[in-house]
């Protein structure tokens, strides 16, 4: 019987394709990279006055907005329905949302979020939730579940309950002769 493999044992080949395809495959990992990573350090609430740490998953507000808006032109094109989910904190006059809560908040909504949807933040604590794919009546039974989902995690923390609707609606229209 043979020891555990070395690193020296191992003689490894990396067979590069032409420069053509390899320049292609460079600028391909390039906009993959720019449209699915996650901002490191992005501030979930910009324009708020709630300094919440980044919530894994879940975009700042420029990104959300950029992703709507690519999937509004998709569902143009192609005639394919969407639907954009927001929640909304309902708080008391004076009340401010703690970033404990807003962060509660978000890990709700990405614990619940489908591998497609896109979870990100509007500013002053709104969480919008993309929904690609997706009919009226399956986006409104999933932003019950949502709001439910928020307020059972956020609870024992705050008062203030968010308020889930569905904001955005695209049904597939007529097709095009």
């Amino acid at each position: 019987m043979r020891g555990p493999i070395l690193a020296s044992d191992v003689t490894v080949s990396i067979v590069w394709p032409s420069p053509g395809l390899r320049s292609a495959l460079a600028a391909a990992d390039e906009i993959n990279v720019k449209l699915f990573s996650k901002p490191a350090a992005a501030d979930p609430l910009a324009g708020s006055d709630v300094p919440v740490e980044a919530t894994p998953g879940v975009l700042p507000p420029s990104e959300i907005d950029r992703w709507i808006q690519a999937e509004s032109a998709r569902a143009a094109r192609y005639g394919r329905p969407y639907a954009v989910v927001v929640l909304r904190p309902e708080l008391l006059p004076g009340e401010a949302l703690d970033a404990s809560v807003a962060a509660q908040a978000a890990a709700a909504v990405r614990a619940r979020a489908r591998d497609a949807d896109i979870v990100g933040w509007r500013g002053d604590g709104v969480l919008a939730v993309l929904m690609p794919e997706t009919l009226e009546h399956a986006a409104r039974a999933a932003a019950r579940r949502l709001q439910n989902d928020v307020w059972m995690r956020t609870r024992a923390l705050t008062s203030a309950k968010f308020r889930a609707e569905v904001e955005t609606f695209a049904a597939p229209g007529p097709a095009d002769a």
